[in-house]
């Protein structure tokens, strides 16, 4: 059986230092070629696995024979190379947010869905080990979430940064959001009853939003609030409540590759913490 290729569309940041080495570490990934509008970058083409490079997307999917298309231009483009992708037969995997409208959202979901073809947002925090091991951290003392805290905020961009430029689908609603719609799902299992977003600064000279608030109303009295933007500190973490049970996981939107995730917590008290890499288990809780 011939092991599947990955088409990456755009050679961004968030490919050269995450999708990449991932790619180099997945044992039935046969090849990987890249498209990049900007040539090939000096130290040459950004190829892995015996690759090839395209300077133009169209001609990518017409000539590479990977089965996995990989998105990831600027958010404005991801919807129209997303569904080129699918309309030429490939699964396609979008960088966030994958589209800027829920039109196009839903134009390509119906695609893929016609066709047979896996369509996915690039949104990986909620499958880190960090996430198992929180719900089990809960599951061992019987109770579960009830009240949840999100904080992901960073400083103020450069005034080049795409997530600056309204015309790119910049701005802190595209960019975050997605983080913010899936956190609840994340935490409570499903979607939230009612969800109220409030953006609380604005830049106008860009003509883009800056940082957003949520609250957001779960079954059974469950809710969480949580700050987002790029208009203050770095700020990367959550608390989680339930009865008798509360934890802390530090950089759980992104978390850092070369350093373990802990999960501070108390029990009835006691304060502890574990690794989910670790995997250590306070015998006194």
């Amino acid at each position: 059986m011939r092991s599947p290729g990955l088409l990456v569309l755009g050679y961004s940041n968030i490919v050269r230092r995450r999708v990449l080495p991932a790619a180099l570490s997945v044992p039935a990934l046969g090849f990987v070629d890249v498209a990049s509008r900007r040539g090939a970058p000096h130290g040459g083409a950004p190829t892995a696995l015996g690759g090839a490079f395209y300077d133009d997307y169209a001609r990518a999917l017409d000539a590479s024979r990977a089965e996995i298309v990989y998105v990831s231009t600027v958010n404005a483009h991801h919807a129209e190379w997303a569904r080129a992708a699918l309309l030429a037969g490939r699964h396609v995997i979008v960088d966030k947010p994958a589209c800027v409208d829920i039109e196009s959202a839903e134009a390509l979901a119906e695609i893929a869905s016609a066709r047979g073809l896996c369509l996915a947002e690039a949104l990986v925090f909620e499958h880190h080990p960090q996430v198992s091991s929180l719900r089990g951290l809960f599951a061992e003392r019987g109770t579960a979430p009830t009240r949840a805290t999100a904080v992901f905020s960073m400083p103020p961009f450069e005034a080049g940064n795409f997530r600056l430029r309204r015309e790119l689908g910049g701005g802190a609603l595209l960019d975050l959001g997605p983080y913010a719609a899936a956190f609840g799902r994340v935490i409570f299992g499903e979607r939230p009853r009612s969800l109220r977003c409030e953006v609380q600064s604005y830049d106008e000279d860009r003509r883009v939003e800056a940082a957003f608030s949520v609250m957001a109303s779960y079954s059974g009295g469950r809710s969480w609030v949580g700050h987002f933007g790029f208009d203050a500190e770095y700020g990367n973490w959550i608390d989680v409540y339930g009865r008798g049970f509360g934890a802390r996981v530090q950089r759980f939107f992104t978390t850092a590759p070369d350093a373990p995730a802990e999960i501070a917590f108390t029990a009835r008290g006691t304060k502890a913490w574990v690794s989910p890499h670790i995997r250590a288990i306070i015998a006194h809780l």
